[in-house]
């Protein structure tokens, strides 16, 4: 067993869970087995199940369909699997509801922790430049130092996670008993300049009993968060540290009796199709999933005229009358989504009367299916929270980063910093943004900055930002940071029709008229494809500043995506929006950019 199977275990032990088995696939007969599981079934003092593997791979996609799970009667209570996945997305999602708390770790870091916490694992196999026979037999702690100059010098993972080498643990704190090796030899498999490739094949071991089993204290297998402050010292001096808000916020604003709506729109610019402001239009009494139902079948319809369904679907926004819908309208939900559901956010706000929940959901026709990337982690670790609903966290497309609402949880346990703290929060779903955001840069070829569109983000300045006060949050969180990122690479072809990719540094501008604010961010080899926000008052006399139904109509000329964040009645703006654009109507208790409160305020996404 590696060396990474066996430390996840420590952690799962520290955070609550007990090992119920072990499980083994090994390849048939006749082929060398680096580590068969038996004596550490025995060392662990737990049952193991092996089985055989056959034949070839059914489906070696990065992602995975609907699975099955037969953990037969003597363990039908097993409610998880722990995997010792360090980088591999591809292992990762093999399978799911499980507790990966090493993946994402940085490798040195780890290193040092498996080594103070007590693996003694030794390397039997190598295959990765700078290691050669005479390594095979060595421990993490004698390799430690070779590993850290492989790394420096030629790109080499630290704990192995290219393939560089394979350890067999002979002990660890959770074993009972260790493993000692009785008789082992060395096979070269394959020697060349670059890579030896060679394994420790061992021929006979035992086990010898622990007298005293000593596992090591929480500290050691380290449950630190780790993560860093992104507020500035002058953002964080305005904030007290222990801010708490009620929560849900009161209903400050009555919109329910509101006698002006913007219907349900539907467009398409390019490959992109967008349904907004989605709500029910039957009247009469309705319990909220049929509510829910009929909001989709609205959507579905409008994409059908498209020719599209919701596998095309890539964001969500969910606006609910209050969060105690929440687990209602997650299992109607979940219905109409498969394996990678699109990206989500979801708030509570304060819809007009009758209304329980309004939806926006923009969609993308991709010519080739791996033109669509989603990151959909399910499993517990310490890198960011598993999804906590049918969503992904994030979902890549046509260059940008749909990002789904991240809250301040903290990952392993999925629940939110006691007692509640604003900063606290604000940093971990900061973490979650980062983190997740890396990921998807790897996925997708990586070597891309990405350029936040359209965010509540404080370490980049440079980027439209709105901070908005809602009625509630999932899980009663404090904060939510919602992002929307381009990667900033764009394709071109050079004279011999080679495509080339460059990267281009949006253009950030930010604008003032009268009452207006305005902030947009763009590229200029693009320039119809632009973000931004654009904010207003209403003026002494309950009107809106003059000019500003050519300003909207100005911002929305190639629009494919609007939302209207409102504190006061959108009667006296309705005349003035257009009347083909998508625009998702959405109640706030507060508008706050550019330094000013705001009484209204559209988020805009137009495409070339």
């Amino acid at each position: 067993m590696r060396y990474d199977s066996c430390y996840n275990i420590l952690h799962c032990t520290a955070n609550g869970h007990k090992l119920a088995c072990v499980a083994s696939l090994n390849p048939e007969s006749g082929i060398d087995e680096l580590d068969s599981f038996m004596p550490f079934a025995n060392a662990l003092d737990v049952p193991l199940y092996r089985k055989t593997i056959r034949g070839t791979a059914i489906d070696q996609n990065t992602e995975y369909g609907p699975r099955t799970s037969k953990s037969g009667s003597a363990h039908s209570d097993v409610e998880g699997v722990s995997v010792g996945a360090i980088l591999s997305n591809y292992q990762r999602v093999r399978v799911e509801h499980v507790c990966t708390y090493l993946w994402q770790r940085d490798q040195g870091e780890l290193m040092s922790e498996m080594i103070e916490a007590g693996m003694n694992s030794i390397l039997i196999k190598v295959a990765g430049i700078g290691l050669t026979p005479a390594h095979l037999g060595k421990s993490l702690a004698e390799m430690d130092s070779t590993f850290r100059k492989l790394h420096a010098q030629f790109g080499a993972h630290i704990c192995g996670e290219g393939g560089e080498y394979e350890t067999l643990t002979l002990d660890c704190p959770a074993f009972k008993s260790r493993i000692i090796l009785d008789d082992v030899e060395s096979v070269i498999h394959s020697d060349n300049h670059f890579a030896t490739v060679a394994y420790l094949r061992v021929k006979a071991s035992h086990l010898e009993n622990k007298q005293f089993l000593i596992f090591p204290p929480h500290d050691t297998i380290s449950l630190r968060l780790h993560y860093r402050n992104p507020f500035s010292a002058k953002v964080q001096s305005q904030i007290e540290p222990n801010t708490k808000l009620p929560q849900p916020l009161p209903t400050i604003n009555n919109f329910g009796s509101q006698t002006q709506t913007i219907p349900v729109r539907c467009t398409s610019k390019g490959n992109w199709v967008v349904v907004g402001n989605v709500q029910r239009q039957s009247s009469g009494a309705l319990d909220i999933q049929a509510e829910v139902k009929e909001c989709f079948k609205i959507i579905q319809d409008h994409l059908s005229l498209y020719g599209l369904d919701f596998s095309h679907a890539v964001n969500m926004g969910l606006f609910l009358s209050s969060m105690s819908l929440f687990s209602e309208v997650n299992a109607v939900y979940a219905q109409y989504f498969g394996t990678s559901p699109p990206a989500r956010a979801t708030v509570a706000v304060s819809l007009p009367d009758g209304i329980d929940i309004r939806l926006e959901c923009v969609a993308f026709k991709e010519s080739e299916a791996t033109r669509k990337q989603a990151l959909h982690v399910q499993g517990l670790s310490y890198w960011a929270p598993a999804n906590i609903g049918p969503y992904s966290q994030a979902i890549f497309v046509d260059e940008r980063a749909f990002l789904s609402g991240q809250i301040g949880l903290i990952p392993p346990t999925l629940s939110l910093p006691q007692p509640p703290d604003i900063i606290t929060e604000s940093i971990l779903s900061f973490q979650h943004v980062r983190r997740v955001l890396e990921v998807v840069k790897a996925n997708s070829g990586g070597h891309w900055p990405g350029f936040s569109l359209e965010s509540a983000n404080l370490e980049h300045a440079l980027t439209p930002t709105l901070f908005v006060g809602v009625r509630d949050l999932p899980k009663g969180a404090l904060v939510e940071k919602q992002v929307l990122v381009h990667s900033g690479r764009h394709f071109v072809f050079d004279d011999d029709g080679v495509m080339e990719t460059t990267i281009e540094v949006p253009i950030f501008e930010t604008r003032e008229h009268g009452t207006i604010y305005s902030e947009e961010c763009g590229i200029r080899s693009s320039p119809d494809s632009k973000t931004g926000i654009f904010c207003w008052n209403l003026i002494d006399n309950g009107i809106p500043e003059k000019g500003l139904e050519n300003y909207i109509h100005n911002w929305m000329e190639n629009c494919v995506l609007a939302r209207l964040f409102h504190t006061k009645s959108i009667e006296p703006i309705v005349k003035q929006l257009p009347g083909v654009t998508p625009i998702t109507v959405i109640p706030a208790h507060t508008l706050f950019a550019g330094g000013s409160c705001w009484d209204y305020a559209m988020f805009v996404q137009s495409v070339q």
